[in-house]
C-alpha cells in the first residue's frame, strides 16, 4: 500500500499554559497575562500535539531538574549506561581524567566504565555539571515534560518500550489518537499507522545474505590437485618413516653384536691375565717372556 506524505502540525513546545482556550467566555480585560489573540473573531482551537522530532529536528535541551543524587551508585551507573553508548562512556572518563589503576578503560566492560562515572559523580561535586550537561545533550528532555503523569501512566510508557508487541502498541496509539476531537489528533493516528506499515515492510526490504558461489571447474581441479599432492606427501612421509624405523632396527642389532664382542673380548683378557699370573707364580713367566 502506498504511503502519503503528511505534514505534522507545527506547534512550538513553548506554548504558554494554560492556553487561551481555557476560558473562552472571559473578556480580554479580565485576563491581562493571557497572550493577545491574532484573530479575535475566530473561535479558539485546542492546542496541537508537539511537532515530531523526525521533521523538526531534535527537541530543545530541557532545563528541568536532574536529581541524579537520588540514585544509588549502582542505579546511577545503569542510568549512565542507558544514556551513552560504550564509546561515549570512555570519552567522558577521558574528559574528566579518570583512570582505573591496573586496568585500561577500553578493556573494562561498559557497565564498569559507567560505574566509574557514577562513583565520581557522587564523590566529586566539580564533575557533576559536566556529566549533567552530557546527559542533557544526549537525551534532551524528560518524557512528557510539563505534564502531570501518574505512576500508572509511567507504567504504560514502560510497557510501550519493553513489553508486548510494538505493532500492537502503535495500534493502541492510533486508537487513542482517534478519540481526540481535532484534525491534529487524526493526523497523529495516521502517522502511527504509517509507522507500523513501515515496520512491517522493513523485513521484506532487507536483502538476504549472499551465499558463496559454487566452485567452478578451475577451482574444482585445483582442489583435486591439492588433495592428490597431499596424498603423495603423506605416502612419502610413511615411506620415510618406515626407512627410519628399519635403520634404527639395524643399528640396534649392530650395537647388540658389538656388545657381545666386547663381552667376549673382556672375558679373553681376563683369562689371559689369569694365565700370566699363574705362570708368574710358577716362575715360568719371566723366562717365557724373555724367549719372545
Amino acid at each position: 500500500m502506498g504511503k502519503k506524505n503528511k505534514q505534522r502540525p507545527s506547534t512550538s513546545p513553548s506554548t504558554p499554559t494554560p492556553p487561551p482556550s481555557s476560558s473562552p467566555t472571559a473578556p480580554p480585560s479580565s485576563s491581562p497575562t493571557a497572550p493577545p489573540s491574532s484573530s479575535p473573531t475566530a473561535p479558539p482551537t485546542p492546542a496541537a500535539p508537539p511537532t515530531s522530532t523526525s521533521d523538526a529536528g531534535p527537541p530543545p535541551i530541557s532545563s528541568a531538574p536532574l536529581p541524579l543524587l537520588d540514585l544509588s551508585a549502582g542505579d546511577l551507573g545503569a542510568f549512565f549506561e542507558l544514556c551513552f553508548p560504550d564509546k561515549r562512556l570512555i570519552e567522558l572518563c577521558r574528559e574528566l581524567k579518570l583512570h582505573t589503576p591496573g586496568y585500561r578503560l577500553e578493556a573494562l566492560p561498559p557497565d564498569q566504565v559507567a560505574r566509574v562515572l557514577a562513583d565520581e559523580y557522587l564523590a566529586a561535586k566539580d564533575v557533576r555539571p559536566h556529566l549533567e550537561g552530557a546527559v542533557r545533550e544526549t537525551i534532551r528532555d524528560p518524557i512528557l515534560e510539563g505534564r502531570e503523569v501518574s505512576a500508572a501512566d509511567l507504567g504504560q510508557l514502560l510497557d510501550l518500550v519493553v513489553a508486548g508487541d510494538p505493532l500492537q502498541h502503535l495500534a493502541r496509539i492510533a486508537w487513542r489518537a482517534l478519540l481526540g476531537p481535532g484534525e491534529a489528533e487524526r493526523r497523529m493516528a495516521l502517522e502511527a499507522i504509517d509507522e507500523g506499515v513501515r515496520a512491517l515492510d522493513a523485513p521484506s526490504q532487507k536483502k538476504p545474505p549472499r551465499k558463496a558461489p559454487p566452485p567452478g571447474q578451475k577451482e574444482a581441479e585445483e582442489a583435486v590437485k591439492r588433495a592428490e599432492r597431499a596424498e603423495r606427501e603423506r605416502e612419502a612421509m610413511k615411506q620415510q618413516l618406515a626407512q627410519a624405523r628399519g635403520e634404527i632396527s639395524s643399528r640396534e642389532q649392530r650395537l647388540a653384536e658389538q656388545k657381545t664382542e666386547l663381552t667376549q673380548a673382556r672375558s679373553e683378557v681376563s683369562r689371559l691375565s689369569a694365565e700370566v699370573a699363574r705362570l708368574s707364580a710358577a716362575g715360568i713367566g719371566p723366562a717365557f717372556l724373555q724367549t719372545w
